[in-house]
């Protein structure tokens, strides 16, 4: 049998599992930069706008689904 056929997917393998990983903790450790950078900057004021915006979705969405779970 020839090996390079179990090599190159064996290479194939590994080369995938690198770039998985590598593109999640590179994605991870941007997010987190970024959420340090933004929050520092915002005002109080603003953070809680967005916290009440979401709050209003969740309503939103708790209310679709009773009313789903109803019909």
């Amino acid at each position: 049998m020839n090996l390079r056929l179990p090599s190159t997917w064996w290479q194939r393998w590994w080369a995938f599992v690198a770039y998985a990983f590598s593109t999640e903790s590179l994605t991870h450790a941007l997010e987190a930069w970024l959420d340090r950078r933004t929050s520092a900057s915002l005002s109080a004021t603003y953070a809680r706008g967005g916290v009440e915006f979401y709050e209003k979705v969740l309503s939103g969405n708790l209310a679709l689904r009773r009313l789903l779970v109803q019909a």
